[in-house]
């Protein structure tokens, strides 16, 4: 495929992505999907408290670099946030803990984001999916492999990126380049959580989800935004993200089994 037809699909998918968020709302109203999630119990009760608390820090540090930056209120906040996305990014300190930060919040809420996604592949596919809380205890230790893995990805595609742009003298990309490859990685991380599903390893997640760039792009997007909304961010975040990716990518390939050497049969998923 040439060059320009990537970019065309890039621009489909990241489409979709956002088209998706709007039905993944209704989606969740409409089909009650938080039913039996506090059935995993004391885990549940744990994982999301602490996905606020560490919500709340994030939240925090970002108002603590508004301060330094000279901005004052919410307004000047609002109509700042893409100037203080590049002075985050640039600065070595919003790389590593800002970044860390945002990883751990998915880490803690893996509980929604399984949740919620298995539910709406169940809906959606018409069959039972195993939300088992041992297979949850599989799914939190392979989130926090992903997420390592994402994390330390994110830090060094920035930094070949910056050395190339700083040679050629393109430094002016280096703050949307940036913001763009952190939104993929944390797309990344919630579509995994499909991927898992059918059975595919960490690194067949990761080559099928750059088919889908596009679409990484755009849920890595929402979510980063959303956890800048107080308090209640860090948990919409994760729990949207599930089911948009979900839904976006039931839509846009129905089987993926064949993508995988592990994949459960097709029929098992009908």
């Amino acid at each position: 495929m040439s060059a320009s037809n990537l970019l065309v699909q890039a621009f489909q998918h990241f489409k979709l992505g956002l088209q998706t968020q709007r039905k993944a709302i209704d989606f969740i109203k409409e089909h009650r999907i938080w039913d039996g999630f506090w059935t995993y119990g004391w885990a549940t009760r744990i994982f999301v408290i602490l996905g606020l608390v560490v919500g709340f820090k994030f939240l925090s540090v970002i108002f603590s670099l508004v301060s330094s930056f000279g901005l004052e209120g919410p307004l000047s906040f609002t109509s700042n946030v893409g100037g203080l996305l590049q002075d985050v990014t640039s600065e070595g300190f919003g790389i590593f803990y800002v970044g860390g930060l945002k990883y751990f919040i998915l880490i803690l809420m893996e509980v929604l984001i399984f949740h919620f996604a298995r539910k709406t592949l169940e809906i959606t596919r018409k069959t039972e999916v195993d939300s088992s809380f041992k297979t949850f205890l599989k799914a939190e230790y392979r989130m926090i492999k992903v997420v390592i893995g994402a994390f330390f990805l994110e830090i060094a595609a920035t930094i070949i990126m910056r050395i190339v742009f700083k040679i050629f003298d393109l430094e002016f990309l280096e703050y949307p380049l940036s913001f763009i490859i952190q939104c993929y990685f944390i797309g990344f991380v919630v579509i995994d959580n499909y991927n898992e599903i059918f059975g595919m390893t960490i690194r067949e997640s990761e080559r099928f989800t750059r088919q889908y760039l596009g679409l990484a792009v755009a849920i890595g997007l929402v979510t980063y935004l959303l956890l800048f909304i107080p308090i209640l961010g860090a948990a919409i975040a994760p729990l949207l993200a599930g089911v948009s990716a979900t839904l976006a990518m039931n839509e846009l390939t129905k089987d993926i089994a064949s993508h995988s050497t592990e994949a459960i049969k097709l029929e098992e998923v009908h």
